[in-house]
């Protein structure tokens, strides 16, 4: 494209400009004139940004008008990676799991429900997370935190735990997530004097008893913003009533202003006092649980939009893969010599109470407590260290007691009655009991009454008595069905998660897309990665050129520093396994975000210059534009940026499609030019359509989501408020009534002033609450942002003899979808067509749960392809790389003699088959006799 000196003219909104006032292309919002100057403000369109130069006439010279309508000469390569680079940009976007393809974790059900069907789908994230002791919080953080991260959402975040478990956060978020972490200590605060190592570090670790308890560093740590704060065994922050609030408590509130976002987690967060929890839940929001009514209102509508609570035996594990085989659920790259032996070599741990918390021992399954503890629940922590997350055996737990001594006796007396009451709570035996002991016979009651009982002060049997007093089934009754414990949730759904898993897979991130991805855009970027040996997928990388120092220093705040030299990268995960020194990259990864941040802006020329493509099965030209859109809240977060791609056909239809459609074109040769006579409609034409078929209808997808969880917190933030309101404006109405009484009380003036400033601030609060929460309820359309122009031409050698067999013919698909249709039917499946959505496939079919229709516990995705007789079969580059990235639940089905008797062939995991790349039109070709041999024409039986 050759852009124009400028016209003042011709200098309107929409207008691109480039030149060397300005680092990047600007489009011209407005411009005013000032005298012989005008004020021009625009926008960046690489970055975004806005300018707003004044510019004299001189300096107006210098600018460029990029011409209207494209040329059409960009390179088709480019253009076709620019899109790509935009599409893994918003991956996250299109894979529902998104941080399973970036984390070294394999989570769990109950993990994934937690992470995506509760913390991503509020607003701004306060949340008491409290599953059992064992259930993996901790991973469930860390995949909190990469998928804000990943969104932008998160810079900055502080993790405040025990003192012995600062370390292991570190480690932890280090081998499952490749987040890097600093501990903070008094250390690094004495070796910073006159900074604040808080504010200039972005993701750190401390101890809940250091930073409470030592001025210096809660002083410093209070002066210091965060974006996520995470606080592990919160209960700790507890506190006894409004006016006894502990230091831990006085920081948790302290906290809770400084962040956006504030995850609670603890194991234990009660004491069976509803007045003391709500307490504790106020540490996430004062305006939503200040008062009493509002946890009553959750317990009646069993909804708890602030907090999650499962018992550990609910938490199950999604069945085996079909081949029985059980898989690693961590796999950590760096692990001490001396704990890799204990771990694969070592039999027996011999301990004393030091490995009764804070340790990870879930390789272990076989506990003997040789001398019990007379506290229950440090029995219970030991427990923890071996019946925990990663644990894929039943545990068996031998307590030895001395039935021949007092105390033996008392503790098997403790025993019985504790299976007793657990036989009454849960006769069948389910495991759905919270273990409340430590709230109804507190933890040291049975150390101290022992001592009483060595002192002669107490018998055997009156301690005996005693336990049977307290331990009994109304008291354990009465907790398990208080407000904490009856918004509990004691079971999993898991059919429907399995449903859900299953389908994401479809949009899910496979090593194979990410290494064919980042290949080709390396070269782009300056980097020739070379495989180590043929089909090894492991490759040498090398020193990372210059020109991309800059990229990677620009992106490190959001994903980590660029290393200056790597030596051995992979894509898979599960090669980790053989090498932990390999370099695994992912999305998230600084060396991948820098050459796809490099390539995006290496190929905006072609990008706004046009490309032009050819299809083997279209018959007539059609437009394509690429346009990216976004979804934000009245307080303008962002709640969704997605890509769309809006075809236009020769008749003036327009077709919303994926941005994966230019997968499955061909690049056109250099010298192609566009179609004579024709013409694409205006690009604003085409927003509008986008707007109407495609925003419009996400839009209210969005918002009726949205308006259903914040209409939860807007119905516990009126009860809670107005019931302070209402309990401050009759305390202020009492005072009122004293100094009308002439009272002479000391005192009553100032406390009735103090009084009024309440009640002024209360109802501000409320009214400032309802506008917020109003904002964040209301969404809007915005940032619609035009990428790139294209034409797709019919294939010039489409009639060949080479080519025109695989040429797709209209009536014949459509028999070969409809006797596939039938066919799942009479297996008794649901089957959905997306044939026009460009996925990679033609059909969705579902094999419904028995009990519940709506639920899905199999799917396949099918790609459809027939043949008039019996010939050959084509997959396209898109159709292949779906089968690449889905295996098993990717499904084949050729229908061969559509024109005479259909005869369908399913073919699971079809790219295991014998394909031959046609490299003229990038496709993959199969020969019939393979399908023929190696599977014989299927009949359905019903599932």
């Amino acid at each position: 494209m050759t852009p124009t000196e400028i016209d003042f003219d011709r200098l309107k909104p929409n207008t691109i400009v480039q030149g060397t006032l300005f680092p990047e292309p600007v489009q011209v919002i407005t411009t005013i004139p000032m005298g012989q100057s005008i004020k021009l403000i625009g926008k960046g369109l690489q970055t975004q940004k806005v300018y707003e130069p004044i510019l004299n006439p001189q300096q107006l010279t210098q600018l460029q008008i990029i011409p209207e309508h494209e040329p059409f000469n960009g390179n088709p390569q480019n253009f076709r990676l620019g899109v790509e680079a935009l599409r893994w940009g918003l991956a996250h976007e299109y894979d529902p799991y998104f941080s399973l393809a970036i984390a070294r974790v394999d989570p769990l059900p109950h993990q994934l429900e937690a992470v995506y069907d509760y913390f991503l789908k509020l607003a701004r994230i306060r949340f008491l997370l409290a599953d059992d002791p064992g259930a993996g919080k901790t991973v469930m953080a860390g995949l909190l935190l990469k998928e804000l991260k990943i969104r932008g959402l998160v810079q900055r975040t502080l993790i405040i735990a025990p003192a012995n478990l600062t370390f292991q956060w570190q480690r932890e978020m280090k081998d499952k997530f490749r987040e890097d972490f600093e501990v903070v200590k008094g250390d690094i605060l004495r070796a910073n004097y006159g900074q604040n190592p808080w504010q200039e570090k972005n993701q750190v670790v401390a101890s809940v008893s250091w930073v409470s308890r030592i001025p210096d560093a809660k002083d410093s740590l209070l002066r210091s913003h965060w974006d996520l704060i995470i606080v592990d065994e919160a209960h700790k922050m507890s506190a006894y009533s409004s006016d006894k609030k502990t230091l831990a408590y006085q920081l948790g509130e302290r906290l809770s202003e400084m962040t956006d976002h504030y995850l609670l987690m603890t194991a234990t967060p009660h004491k069976g006092d509803p007045d003391n929890f709500r307490l504790f839940l106020e540490l996430l929001d004062p305006d939503v649980y200040g008062d009493i009514k509002s946890l009553e209102e959750a317990m009646k509508r069993n909804v708890a939009p602030f907090y999650l609570r499962r018992t550990k035996e609910a938490l199950v594990t999604f069945p085996e893969p079909e081949t029985g085989q059980v898989q690693k659920l961590f796999t950590n790259r760096t692990v001490k010599t001396s704990e890799r032996e204990f771990r694969e070599d070592c039999q027996v741990l011999v301990a004393t109470e030091a490995a009764g918390e804070g340790i990870n021992l879930q390789f272990c399954w076989f506990m003997i407590n040789y001398d019990i503890p007379w506290n229950p629940v440090r029995l219970e922590q030991r427990m923890g260290r071996i019946h925990r997350y990663g644990q894929d055996k039943d545990c068996l737990i031998f307590n030895f007691v001395a039935t021949n001594t007092r105390e033996g006796r008392v503790l098997w007396k403790l025993f019985e009655r504790i299976e007793a009451i657990e036989r009454d709570l849960d006769p069948e035996q389910t495991g759905k009991v919270f273990n409340v002991l430590g709230d109804i016979f507190p933890a040291n009651q049975l150390e101290r009454m022992l001592r009483e009982m060595y002192a002669k002060n107490l018998t055997e049997d009156s301690i005996k008595d005693r336990i049977v007093e307290q331990v009994n089934l109304n008291e354990f009754r009465k907790i398990t069905h208080s407000t904490l414990e009856g918004l509990a949730k004691k079971s999993l759904n898991l059919s429907k998660l399995i449903g859900q898993s299953v389908e994401a897979k479809e949009r899910r991130l496979v090593p194979e897309s990410i290494e064919y991805f980042f290949l080709e855009a390396a070269t782009v970027a300056g980097i020739h990665p070379k495989e180590v040996r043929k089909n090894s997928h492991t490759y040498r990388v090398g020193k990372i050129p210059r020109t991309l120092w800059s990229v990677g220093d620009r992106l490190e705040p959001r994903y980590g520093k660029l290393g200056r030299d790597y030596k051995q990268i992979i894509f898979d995960k599960d090669r980790l396994k053989d090498d932990p020194t390999l370099e695994w990259v992912t999305p998230g990864h600084p060396l991948f975000e820098t050459v796809r941040e490099k390539v995006w802006e290496e190929v905006q020329d072609d990008l706004r210059r046009g490309a032009i493509f050819y299809d083997l099965h279209r018959s007539e030209p059609s437009g394509l534009d690429v346009f990216s859109a976004t979804i934000q809240d009245g307080r303008g977060r962002i709640l969704h940026r997605r890509l769309f791609v809006v075809e236009t056909a020769m008749n003036g239809t327009f077709y919303i499609r994926q941005p994966t459609i230019f997968l499955d074109f061909t690049l056109a040769d250099p010298d192609t030019l566009p179609p004579e006579n024709l013409t694409l409609p205006e690009r604003q034409q085409v927003e509008q359509t986008l707007i109407e078929q495609a925003l419009q209808p996400f839009l209210t997808e969005i918002q009726s989501q949205r308006q259903k969880e914040v209409e939860i917190i807007i119905r516990h933030t009126e009860i809670s408020l107005t019931n302070i309101i209402d309990r401050v404006q009759r305390q202020f109405a009492e005072l009122s009534m004293q100094k009308e009484s002439e009272s002479k009380e000391i005192g009553l003036e100032g406390r009735l002033k103090q009084m009024e400033d309440r009640l002024f601030e209360r109802n501000g609060r409320l009214e400032s609450r309802r506008e917020q929460l109003k904002q964040e309820k209301n969404c809007t359309i915005t940032d619609i942002q035009h990428h790139g122009r294209a034409w797709v031409l019919p294939h010039p050698q489409r009639h060949s003899p080479e080519l025109a067999t695989m040429v797709s013919n209209q009536e014949i698909e459509r028999i070969a979808i409809q006797t596939v249709i039938e066919y799942e039917q009479a297996r008794g499946w649901q089957v959905e067509s997306v044939e026009t959505e460009n996925r990679g496939f033609d059909l969705i079919s579902r094999k419904p749960h028995p009990e519940d229709s709506q639920t899905a516990i199999a799917v396949r995705f099918i790609e459809v392809k027939g043949r008039s007789q019996v010939g050959e079969v084509a997959l396209t580059t898109n159709e292949y790389k779906t089968a690449e990235r889905l295996k098993q639940d990717y499904w084949l089905y050729v229908v061969f003699n559509c024109a005479t008797t259909p005869t369908v062939y399913p073919i699971p995991d079809p790219v295991k088959l014998g394909w031959q790349p046609l490299v003229k039109i990038e496709h993959y070709q199969l020969e019939p006799s393979e399908i023929l041999e190696r599977f014989p024409k299927n009949y359905p039986e019903k599932d």
